[in-house]
């Protein structure tokens, strides 16, 4: 699922996506690299704004806890959008014969 946090303060929020944490939980690391060093992410949500696709892990965030229970912070699931069906198989031939040439 798709994860869709929501300011719902008056201020700025700065959300920190913890490495042990956010990076682990998800499976994939959003850490920036400066001088060989692993430095965590930061996203920063504008007061009334939102900000969409975040894997379920950021739910588990202590800055992300803190805010949802003081009404700071609004989440919205979105289901991931359902893949398109391929046929294997070939289109109905019509039943009606096609006349070649001239009637």
């Amino acid at each position: 699922m798709s994860i869709t946090l929501i300011n719902a303060s008056r201020r700025i929020a700065v959300i920190n996506l913890i490495h042990d944490i956010y990076c682990e939980a998800g499976g994939t690391c959003v850490c920036g690299l400066q001088g060989g060093k692993r430095h965590a992410r930061a996203v920063t949500i504008p007061a009334g704004e939102s900000v969409a696709d975040f894997d379920e892990a950021v739910l588990t965030l202590p800055d992300v806890i803190r805010a949802v229970r003081a009404g700071e912070l609004r989440v919205r699931r979105q289901a991931p959008p359902p893949k398109p069906k391929i046929n294997s198989r070939k289109p109905k031939q019509s039943s009606r014969h096609k006349r070649r040439g001239n009637p």
